[in-house]
């Protein structure tokens, strides 16, 4: 069972009405966001900024976890620590020094999704490899707060993008079910 936790993404209201009590669902969809960090402060910090940016919120730990949660939450953003150490499981996929990068690689080949990537390492080639793997961001850390936040919300107000759907474009492969196990 994985050990990620899902917020859900329904709103209940609930009304008095005549003395009984009726929950009514919000049919206003909510968006959902995956953030994988292995440091429990910033995953933290950037879940606070994405919850109040109205975002739904599910946590992962490990690449594995968040492999799971992207294919059972189809989230709109996914915000993953570049650096991660471990690699996805895979004999399709290596194992390179940043298991973060290969998880955004795993994650664009079956999803649209926008992905932010963290990481403490902001050389040129270091940005290029996060992008070239499919970030549509990279941000490095530490990071200022309303920075972030603005970033987010900069990808979030593009059109059509961020829908959370399966891939469909260019060079993308399927990659569920997750060979994690």
């Amino acid at each position: 069972m994985p050990k990620f936790v899902q917020i859900s993404r329904l709103r209940r209201f609930v009304a008095e009405a005549g003395g009984s009590t009726i929950s009514v669902v919000d049919p206003t969809p909510r968006l959902t966001s995956v953030v994988i960090d292995t440091d429990d402060g910033c995953r933290g910090e950037v879940g606070e900024i994405l919850t109040r940016l109205g975002l739904d919120v599910i946590e992962a730990v490990s690449t594995n976890e968040a492999l799971e949660a992207v294919c059972h939450a189809r989230p709109h953003i996914v915000v993953i620590d570049a650096d991660i150490p471990e690699a996805p499981r895979s004999a399709e996929y290596g194992s390179g020094r940043r298991g973060g990068v290969e998880t955004v690689r795993r994650i664009r080949s079956a999803n649209d999704c926008l992905i932010m990537a963290l990481s403490v390492h902001a050389e040129e080639s270091d940005v290029v490899e996060g992008l070239d793997a499919g970030a549509d961001d990279y941000v490095a850390k530490p990071f200022f707060r309303g920075v972030f936040q603005a970033r987010v919300e900069a990808l979030l107000r593009r059109p059509g993008i961020g829908t959370g759907l399966p891939a469909g474009g260019r060079h993308r492969k399927k990659m569920w079910p997750a060979t994690a196990m």
